[in-house]
C-alpha cells in the first residue's frame, strides 16, 4: 500500500456568480459519500480476516477518493491521518499472506487497482 501525500488545489472560475460559489463551498463542507468510481471488485480470499481487511480498506479508499473528488481537503486530511493505521494493519495481513501465494497475488493486484484509482482522484483537476 502507498501513503498518499498529494494535495489538490481548489479553484473557482472567475466568471462564477456568488450563488454558484456558495453552492460549491457548501458542498465541499459536507461529508463526501463513498464514490462508486472504485471499480475494483473485492476478490475472494481463503482467509476471512484477509477478506474483512480488503472490505474495510476498500471502504476507506472509497471515502478518501470521494473526498478528493469533492475537493474536500479537510476531509481528505482527516482520512490521511488514518493512513498509518492502515499501513500497520497491512503489515499484519502481509504476514498471513506469506503462507498463501494465491491470496497474496490477488491481494497485491487488488490493492494496486485501489491505489491507481485513488491516485487518479488525487490528481484530477
Amino acid at each position: 500500500m502507498s501513503a498518499c501525500n498529494d494535495k489538490k488545489a481548489t479553484s473557482t472560475p472567475a466568471s462564477a456568480d456568488s450563488t454558484s460559489s456558495s453552492t460549491q463551498a457548501e458542498s465541499s463542507q459536507t461529508d463526501p459519500q463513498p464514490t462508486e468510481s472504485i471499480n475494483a471488485e473485492i476478490p475472494e480470499f481463503s482467509d476471512p480476516e484477509i477478506k474483512k481487511f480488503a472490505e474495510d480498506y476498500t471502504s476507506f479508499v472509497k471515502d478518501l477518493t470521494a473526498a478528493y473528488t469533492a475537493k474536500d481537503m479537510t476531509k481528505a486530511a482527516e482520512l490521511q491521518q488514518k493512513a498509518m493505521e492502515w499501513a500497520n494493519k497491512s503489515t499484519e495481513i502481509s504476514k498471513k499472506l506469506v503462507s498463501n501465494p494465491e491470496d497474496a497475488k490477488k491481494f497485491s493486484e487488488y490493492t494496486q487497482k485501489l491505489t491507481t484509482e485513488l491516485q487518479s482522484a488525487m490528481t484530477a483537476k
